[in-house]
């Protein structure tokens, strides 16, 4: 299927376009190429990189725990301070260190209860959220990955 760019006046495959839900035909008016060179234009402008980088300044200082209460979590940011250092500013499950992310550490929780279990980075708490209460389908994954280890092992073997 094609789309007309009302900026450049060409017709373009729909690929060539960013999705737009809010549009009738589900995609942006302006191709992804002509998008790219608007925003270039307004990045150059004076004074515009300089209130984006601010903008993100403030973002990444911005306490934790603004939307907790809509998520049902059952903690402060003080206590969020406090398991972060008894941590040692690492993920609970993969270990690795909040300045190897590029987000902070998410709270992990009951969502029934709301208590919380620890702080998560990013994956392991998508993880968590695809896998919790399927304590079988744990164990299928566990022996599945086993299997095709050791079949990976016995193939590398001379």
């Amino acid at each position: 299927m094609v789309k007309f760019c009302s900026r450049c006046k060409s017709e373009k495959s729909k690929n060539e376009f960013y999705r737009d839900k809010n549009r009738k035909d589900g995609h942006y008016p302006i191709c992804k190429k002509c998008n790219a060179e608007d925003v270039k234009k307004y990045r150059a402008k004076p004074g515009v990189m300089d209130k984006i980088k601010e903008t993100r300044r403030k973002l990444r200082k911005r306490k934790p725990g603004r939307h907790w209460k809509e998520y049902g979590i059952n903690m402060t940011a003080e206590e969020y301070s406090e398991r972060y250092i008894e941590q040692k500013e690492r993920c609970m499950l993969c270990g690795i260190h909040q300045s190897k992310l590029k987000q902070r550490l998410c709270v992990d929780h009951n969502h029934n209860t709301g208590q919380c279990r620890g702080l998560v980075c990013i994956p392991c708490n998508t993880l968590i959220g695809i896998v919790e209460n399927k304590s079988d389908a744990i164990i299928k994954i566990e022996e599945y990955l086993t299997f095709w280890i050791n079949k990976e092992v016995r193939h590398r073997l001379p």
